[in-house]
């Protein structure tokens, strides 16, 4: 059951931040009175078929390049004891956290350098469709390797042990243990395609460079250009939820099965790397993190602090405070609202379709949020367009279903029965918080604060659509030097946009670390 009134509280507060603005504004095609309340003028672009297609085989090349690697570590992390698993978990968590954007104006600065130039080919491959497929896999391949892993957790945990009882034949044998990984690839091939789909900052930035029209920057693009295309944008934007949406409930629909209960220990088999695995797993971890943080930022290092270096716009040094005044009160805000959806949420059933929240978030890009809310807010009866409060909203409405599935498994286990037994007892609420469930719940409060935080440092379409003008957080600044082409003052300030971020998110570690 729900506990009213904070879950009546709690619904209106989530209706009004999500489902109104999205259901206004993709409901606009069919009803043009749903559109702004403060109307301007309206144009009509091109059709978006050829946006479609494009995205749709770009995203469809991304997933088949990362799936055959997401299989391989999520095996390697998830079945193999061996030494390097906590680098190689490290290595991914960098390349989560590092926004594509930044990573691809990295190699863009490998692409246009001496060694790379005196390759053509290389450097056609660098700059073209082959480099935009290579860092949308790259930058998916940790969901999907994660999607992997929890892949082996499904069926019976000595499976494979009793496959090597009971099956003579080798080949049977392997058909049997590896039968439970096909529905999480199967996941992680739908997991990358969606972000491929989704991926505004590298549409904006290398799509844009290539001059392809993906229905992500669409949406953008029809609301940025004069007149403007409110109807368009809605077009794009519904086309980019059903493409997204399709797959992943048809997914669920077909192996809703397979999808394993994230609080329930189940121990699959595991034995000691070979040799070969753990050379191999010793390659791709370097290779991962080369490809992912090292070069890139080695290359805007270089380029920051060549002799021909720019110096970096005051306006733009600013946006780095703004932007960690913003992903701190965002990141608070999101773990706020996670903890009280799932503290007013008690019985299976709610906490099994709370399971559900990020299918939603991942199949709404942040693009078409933030275009709904500069519909829905932007008169009466909340006028916050303009404001810092509409993108610290949004913002918060973005990141806390990923923060309630990550919570959900350590907040059940505090706030189960020994909630109830304090409530018997009489101990008040304050006394329960204080005493009882946040010392055991730090840890992993702050790794969703922290997780929370560097995502949001960079956030880009979100900042793109609803920070108020002169306020602009960080990515806002970078895009607008590469636009300029000031790649050096860019490559300046990506780098400390990256120490500010990396010092807030270890501060917070290493004291929750230590309050333990």
């Amino acid at each position: 059951m729900m506990r009213r009134p904070l879950s009546v509280s709690l619904s209106l507060l989530l209706g009004g931040l999500v489902t109104y603005p999205l259901l206004r504004f993709l409901l606009l095609p069919l009803w043009p009175a749903l559109g702004p309340s403060v109307i301007a003028p309206t144009g009509q672009g091109p059709g978006l078929g050829e946006a479609a297609a494009t995205s749709v085989l770009l995203a469809a090349a991304a997933a088949a390049c990362a799936v055959p690697p997401s299989v391989w570590l999520g095996t390697l992390i998830e079945r193999r004891r061996w030494r390097g698993r906590s680098l190689l978990l490290g290595a991914m968590l960098m390349l989560f956290l590092m926004p594509g954007y930044l990573v691809a104006a990295g190699w863009q600065i490998v692409a246009g350098s001496e060694p790379v130039g005196a390759l053509p080919w290389l450097r056609d491959a660098l700059l073209g469709w082959p480099g935009l497929i290579f860092l949308l896999a790259l930058k998916s391949l940790p969901v999907a390797t994660l999607a992997v892993a929890l892949g082996w957790t499904v069926g019976q945990p000595r499976l494979e042990e009793a496959a090597r009882l009971h099956v003579a034949n080798r080949w049977h044998r392997w058909r049997l243990i590896v039968r439970p990984i096909g529905p999480a690839a199967a996941t992680a091939f739908l997991i990358v395609f969606v972000e491929a789909m989704h991926d505004y900052g590298l549409a904006s930035t290398v799509g844009a460079r290539l001059h392809l029209k993906l229905l992500v920057t669409e949406v953008y693009a029809s609301l940025a250009a004069w007149p403007i295309s409110w109807t368009r944008a809605a077009e794009a934007g519904d086309l980019l939820i059903a493409v997204s949406l399709a797959p992943l409930l048809l997914r669920v629909l077909l192996g809703s099965r397979s999808i394993p209960p994230l609080d329930r220990a189940l121990a699959p088999m595991t034995r000691p790397a070979s040799r070969g695995e753990a050379v191999a797993g010793g390659i791709t971890c370097g290779l991962l993190f080369a490809a992912g943080s090292f070069v890139p930022l080695l290359a805007l290092a270089v380029d920051a602090f060549s002799p021909e270096a720019a110096a970096v716009p005051a306006e733009a040094w600013a946006s780095l405070g703004r932007s960690a005044l913003y992903s701190f009160v965002g990141a608070l805000g999101a773990v706020g609202l996670a903890c009280a959806v799932l503290a007013a949420t008690t019985g299976e059933r709610w906490q099994t379709a709370f399971m559900w929240l990020p299918l939603g978030n991942l199949a709404v890009p942040g693009i078409v949020l933030g275009a709904a809310d500069v519909i829905a807010f932007n008169g009466p009866p909340l006028p916050m367009i303009g404001t810092p409060l509409a993108l610290l909203l949004a913002q918060i409405a973005t990141q806390f279903p990923l923060l309630a599935l990550f919570l959900r498994a350590p907040m059940r286990a505090q706030t189960g029965r020994l909630g109830d037994a304090a409530r018997v007892h009489g101990i008040g609420v304050l006394d329960r918080v204080e005493r009882l469930y946040l010392p055991p719940l730090v840890r992993p409060l702050a790794w969703a604060g922290a997780l929370a935080f560097g995502r949001l440092f960079f956030e880009l379409p979100l900042a793109q659509m609803l920070a108020p003008a002169g306020g602009e957080p960080v990515g806002v600044a970078l895009v607008q030097l590469q636009q300029g082409l000031r790649f050096a003052a860019e490559a300046r300030l990506a780098l400390a946009a990256v120490l500010v971020c990396g010092a807030v998110v270890s501060v917070v570690l290493v004291a929750a670390e230590r309050a333990q």
